[in-house]
Protein backbone atom coordinates (compact mmCIF):
# COMPACT_ATOMS: atom_id res chain seq x y z
CA UNK A 1 0.00 0.00 0.00
CA UNK A 2 2.77 2.42 0.36
CA UNK A 3 3.76 1.80 -3.05
CA UNK A 4 0.53 3.52 -3.95
CA UNK A 5 1.58 6.65 -1.84
CA UNK A 6 4.96 6.81 -3.29
CA UNK A 7 3.43 6.72 -6.72
CA UNK A 8 0.98 9.73 -6.26
CA UNK A 9 4.02 11.82 -4.50
CA UNK A 10 6.28 11.11 -7.51
CA UNK A 11 3.48 11.86 -9.91
CA UNK A 12 2.79 15.20 -7.77
CA UNK A 13 6.10 15.81 -7.87
CA UNK A 14 5.94 15.63 -11.96
CA UNK A 15 3.29 17.58 -12.45
CA UNK A 16 4.61 20.65 -10.39
CA UNK A 17 7.74 20.51 -12.45
CA UNK A 18 6.06 20.55 -15.52
CA UNK A 19 4.09 23.71 -14.05
CA UNK A 20 7.53 25.10 -12.76
CA UNK A 21 8.43 24.58 -16.32
CA UNK A 22 5.58 25.72 -18.20
CA UNK A 23 7.28 28.63 -20.74
CA UNK A 24 9.10 25.87 -22.29
CA UNK A 25 7.15 24.22 -24.79
CA UNK A 26 6.77 19.66 -24.48
CA UNK A 27 6.97 19.89 -28.33
CA UNK A 28 10.80 20.57 -27.93
CA UNK A 29 11.13 17.15 -26.95
CA UNK A 30 9.26 15.80 -30.20
CA UNK A 31 10.78 17.83 -32.28
CA UNK A 32 14.41 16.84 -31.32
CA UNK A 33 13.83 13.43 -32.94
CA UNK A 34 14.01 13.24 -36.55
CA UNK A 35 11.53 10.00 -36.93
CA UNK A 36 8.76 11.63 -35.31
CA UNK A 37 9.18 15.03 -38.01
CA UNK A 38 8.87 11.56 -40.51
Amino acid sequence: MRLLGLLGLTVQLSTLLLVLAGPVPPRTTSTNTPLSDR
